[in-house]
């Protein structure tokens, strides 16, 4: 089936968004009691991970238009084309992730603003990606439920694979914690 490249880029694609806006959030809203350095310990095995799958996607998304220059054609119709608007998109994103993860790991601390950006850049990526579908003449994909399909498996995957991540390092944290309380 030659339409496996695109169905690895689209997945990958969205558990790398989902991802990096789980974090955020987490980062944001929950984890606001710790110090800088805990927050990033446990933020940055998740972007790093993140990161990695946006990058085989991107290959992915390689291997679907057989020749690799052809998205820079493409670019050419942003204003008419929603592929070459989720190509933008995409890249923009990606760019920003690693952008972010490079500042956190030379800086030693997170950048809320430009994860914050990059989160909101690959929000309006899935809202492109599912504009492809919606804008087809497949008529089961038009309409709101393409959408919703794309957002919950982004935000579902996402937010496990965030968990997946986070999971060794509460675990450290916590053991370290009842450590320090037993002495």
């Amino acid at each position: 089936m030659h339409e496996w490249p695109l169905i690895i880029f689209t997945l990958l694609m969205q558990i790398t968004i989902g991802c990096v806006v789980t974090v955020w959030y987490c980062h944001t809203f929950i984890f606001t009691t710790l110090p800088d350095d805990k927050r990033l310990k446990l933020a940055s095995p998740a972007l790093l991970c993140a990161l990695l799958c946006g990058g085989i996607g991107l290959l992915a998304s390689v291997a679907h238009l057989g020749n690799p220059w052809h998205a820079l054609f493409t670019l050419s119709h942003v204003a008419s084309s929603w592929m070459s608007r989720e190509i933008l998109f995409t890249a923009l994103f990606m760019g920003l992730l690693f952008l972010t993860l490079v500042y956190a790991l030379v800086k030693k601390q997170l950048p809320t603003i430009l994860l914050g950006l990059t989160a909101l850049v690959g929000v309006a990526d899935i809202f492109v990606m599912s504009a492809i579908y919606d804008h087809s003449r497949f008529i089961l994909w038009q309409g709101w439920g393409t959408y919703a399909g794309f957002y919950g498996s982004a935000f579902m995957m996402g937010s496990l694979l965030y968990a997946l991540c986070l999971w060794p390092r509460l675990h450290q944290l916590a053991e370290n914690e009842s450590a320090r309380v037993m002495t």
